[in-house]
């Protein structure tokens, strides 16, 4: 936050017009709480129906025992594959080129090969 406040006192201590520094200032406190309220991360959201329609992919986790209702999963768009965690754990998006292993996570391939457990995703 600091090197916020100092990028922010440099920027208005430049030769500009008073004009364009506040515009400037306000377009990026316009971005920080448009960003901070409006928009949820991807990895908290299953895919919608307008998405799935294009390729993308729901990655959820798989639910406890006796349990019905897993937490939602990740939405994994075309293209990609899903490394599907252990019980209530979310899943990942791994890209082409990528492992996706049973453990929910993505790792590098080497030369086309994944570690054990693991899967290439093509």
């Amino acid at each position: 936050m600091d090197q916020l406040f100092d990028d922010i006192a440099r920027l208005l201590a430049t030769t500009q017009s008073r004009r364009r520094a506040f515009r400037l200032l306000g377009g990026v406190f316009a971005t920080a709480v448009v960003g901070a309220f409006a928009v949820k991360p991807l990895s908290a959201q299953s895919c919608t129906p307008e998405q799935i329609k294009y390729g993308a992919k729901t990655c959820g986790p798989v639910p406890s025992p006796g349990t019905e209702k897993a937490p939602p999963g990740v939405c994994c768009p075309a293209g990609t594959c899903c490394a599907l965690g252990g019980q209530n754990q979310p899943g990942q998006c791994c890209t082409k080129g990528q492992c996706h292993c049973a453990n929910g996570r993505c790792a590098a391939s080497s030369g086309g090969k994944c570690p054990g457990g693991c899967t290439l995703c093509v």
